[in-house]
């Protein structure tokens, strides 16, 4: 895995000292026992959230922790998308149309609709390339440079005024997938461009724990062994409707039909108690280089 810092502008290694800690730093404690109180709930509630993705769908990442603040406990969230996911698949039975992009379009908006949010596009081109540096360089050709893209991301930051962000770690992306990681390192150059006043910044450190046949599909830390990773136990219940924060996820899942069939749904359904959680790093603490996250070709 090539390090984003060799194809943006800045390196994460810059992080350390660019002072975005959490306004009421969580523990790393897991929200073990439902209906207890959830540091990273309380630092969220009420404030302004923005999530920075690179395709509809890419928020069902974080979908459970965005569920209970955005839905219970009054965050304003909204979301902002490099692309419009339109050369992705579009999966059976759902008819897409000619246009998968304005159709996958149409289903973000039901999705943040989940949250009282709303939606914000870049339209950046969707799987231009096979390698994030490549991505980023060719985001880049068609926006006047990096340092002219960095800026866009930057103004779109600003234009939300989040007081926090929740992006993808640059280094996997979750999946590896080259979008991915492209746009969450252009949102950490823009977050280190903003220096004093850019809001508190965490990454999403989720991977896929998935049995055959994806007969259950559940949440797992990206590296168990970091120790400054956050959790969010998504087995609690919501105040206001009584569902659990993982059922905003499969709610979440269902406004994407043109990528979640039935059967794969039915599979983070059946994601066993214990891996239905979110996990979040501050952007603060993250060290680069770590080999641990060297996880992508």
């Amino acid at each position: 895995m090539r390090r984003y810092g060799y194809w943006l502008p800045f390196a994460l290694a810059a992080c350390s000292d660019q002072g975005v800690a959490p306004d009421a730093a969580p523990d790393a404690a897991s929200d073990a026992t439902v209906g207890t109180p959830s540091p990273l709930v309380e630092a969220l509630a009420g404030k302004r959230v923005l999530w920075i993705g690179a395709h509809p769908d890419d928020e069902s990442t974080v979908a459970p922790l965005l569920g209970e603040v955005c839905r219970d406990r009054g965050a304003t969230c909204t979301f902002l998308l490099a692309t419009r996911g339109e050369n992705g698949d579009c999966n059976a039975p759902v008819v897409c149309g000619a246009d998968l992009g304005t159709f996958r379009a149409g289903e973000m908006a039901t999705a943040a609709a989940l949250y009282g949010g709303s939606v914000v596009q870049l339209g950046l081109p969707d799987s231009s390339a096979l390698r994030a540096d490549e991505v980023a360089a060719n985001w880049a050709a068609l926006r006047g440079g990096p340092e002219a893209l960095v800026e866009q991301f930057r103004a779109a930051i600003v234009a939300a005024a989040p007081e926090f962000i929740i992006t993808f770690d640059p280094r996997h992306g979750t999946t590896c997938h080259p979008d991915h990681r492209a746009a969450a390192a252009y949102a950490v150059s823009a977050v280190l461009k903003l220096g004093a006043s850019a809001p508190t910044t965490w990454l999403a450190e989720v991977t896929f724990a998935i049995q055959p046949n994806e007969s259950a599909i559940g949440y797992l830390q990206t590296v168990a062994s970091d120790t400054k990773v956050l959790t969010y136990d998504a087995t609690r219940l919501l105040r206001t409707t009584g569902m659990t924060a993982w059922d905003v996820l499969l709610a979440n899942l269902r406004a994407h039909k043109s990528q979640f069939v039935d059967a794969r749904i039915a599979g983070f359904a059946a994601a066993p108690a214990e891996q239905r959680r979110v996990f979040i790093l501050p952007l603060a603490d993250v060290a680069d280089p770590d080999p641990r996250y060297v996880l992508c070709d």
